[in-house]
């Protein structure tokens, strides 16, 4: 017998997974600063790249939500120090702690299911 729920382990992996790829992607974001002259047309290229990541990172409505919210950041004029993909991490595993759970507990049982099926 198997137990379907996602450990603290599983969530907490997540978590700090998640939280490294936030900060690595505000950082690159917020380099473009750096290059004087070339941050919007380098916002132009990674607003796409940053609103897709952000989607299919925290995934959901969060997801879609924060992927929109981090395209137009990017491609506003100084909001690049917003830190959209943190604020969302934040949104996901400390707002939404419990949801979130809820949904790795279903991918679990999805999971499951498929082993399942394929050893009949």
């Amino acid at each position: 017998m198997s137990n379907n729920l996602p450990g603290p382990d599983k969530f907490s992996k997540k978590k700090k997974q998640l939280l490294i790829l936030a900060i690595i992607f505000d950082a690159i974001g917020m380099l473009t600063y750096l290059i004087p002259g070339w941050a919007e047309i380098f916002d132009l290229i990674w607003a796409p790249i940053a609103g897709l990541a952000n989607m299919i990172m925290f995934g959901g409505w969060t997801g879609i939500l924060g992927g929109l919210g981090t395209f137009a950041e990017e491609l506003l004029p100084i909001t690049d120090f917003i830190p959209s993909f943190l604020i969302m991490w934040f949104v996901k595993f400390v707002i939404l702690a419990k949801r979130t759970k809820n949904e790795l507990n279903q991918d679990n049982i999805g999971q499951q299911n498929q082993i399942d099926s394929s050893k009949k």
